[in-house]
């Protein structure tokens, strides 16, 4: 009796390896590639700045530009793929771009301490112009892998890439400098909203920026109800570069040339936490709303000046550039999935 139930575990054994061995091929055999394509609109508001330090390794700032991102309208595309046993699980992979209008995207403000040197820290110039927002794009990628931690719950974690390409022009406004006194010296005081405001016309600056940024990613993606999800996550950028070109067009009062500054830097850190829901249209359309801020500081680098014309360059000074990156933004999202 003993033979025989040893033989019967043993087929028990067997049927169960078999049975096994069957759902996970069957479970390979489910696994297919699906498909889907974005169409958004979305509006950012925040800002880029552009930021000069006194001198090498200096905290404090000799002049601050912030560009503004207030109410730019962008379009957007992107495709997504993944291979698994259901949506958005498995290996799977995305690529998105956004284009911003043509468009005044508010208001431009420039300001220098020019007296650190001299006798303390305080805000000497401010001026303020129109900013035109002239080129905006925005191109991201994503690998990962997603798991399915329950029917209704998806984690997925990757990275992601990151280009920015950012344009404004400065025209118009007004500049507001104290008087200042000194020969070999100039003494500046500290400015105040007092000060005359002279209005300049025509366009000043023009401002580049480009940045490349990777980041890992994490996901959460909730089935709630029938036809509703949620979807949360955020990436968190470790590499960071920028390049950036500012044309001063405007002379400079000591030359009477126009310059070019030009900055390469890197480091700094980031986020950009992000929150959405989507709602099935149908069988293959949904709609959705996102909203995510990304956030990105601390980078330095160097600094080089060239007038215009007869293209006389200074530098590089060393560690005297840095920008940073602050905007929000909100898009009304239309899926079709294949």
């Amino acid at each position: 009796m003993h033979g025989v139930y040893m033989k019967r575990r043993k087929a028990l054994y067997l049927l169960v390896i078999l049975a096994t061995l069957i759902s996970a091929l069957i479970s390979a055999e489910e696994k297919r590639y699906y498909w889907s394509i974005d169409n958004s609109v979305g509006i950012t508001y925040g800002h880029a700045r552009e930021l000069v330090y006194q001198y090498t390794g200096s905290k404090d700032l000799l002049s601050e530009l912030v560009w503004p991102l207030e109410g730019l309208v962008y379009y957007g595309t992107a495709l997504h793929y993944n291979y698994g046993n259901r949506p958005y699980t498995g290996f799977y992979g995305n690529i998105s771009v956004r284009f911003g209008f043509y468009m005044q995207s508010g208001t431009m403000t420039d300001k220098d301490w020019l007296n650190a040197d001299a006798n303390g820290y305080f805000l000497t110039n401010f001026s303020a112009h129109e900013a035109i927002s002239e080129n905006s794009q925005w191109l991201d990628t994503t690998i990962g892998y997603g798991f399915s931690l329950t029917p209704s719950l998806i984690l997925r974690t990757g990275i992601t890439a990151s280009v920015m390409n950012l344009h404004w022009i400065a025209r118009n406004g007004y500049t507001q400098y104290g008087p200042n006194t000194g020969t070999d010296t100039t003494v500046y005081i500290p400015w105040s909203s007092s000060f005359p405001k002279e209005l300049v016309y025509g366009t000043g600056i023009g401002y580049w920026q480009n940045w490349v940024s990777i980041a890992p990613i994490v996901e959460l993606r909730w089935q709630a109800l029938p036809g509703l999800s949620l979807q949360t996550g955020t990436a968190v950028y470790l590499l960071n570069s920028c390049n950036d070109q500012d044309d001063h067009y405007y002379p400079d009062p000591n030359t009477g040339l126009p310059r070019q500054f030009t900055e390469k830097m890197a480091g700094g850190i980031g986020f950009e936490p992000t929150i959405g829901t989507t709602y099935n249209l149908g069988a293959n359309l949904s709609l959705g709303l996102e909203v995510s801020w990304r956030f990105i500081t601390g980078l330095r680098g160097n600094t080089t000046i060239m007038y215009i014309g007869p293209g006389y360059t200074y530098g590089p000074y060393a560690d005297t550039a840095g920008a940073d990156y602050s905007v929000a933004r909100l898009a009304l999202v239309l899926t079709a999935q294949y």
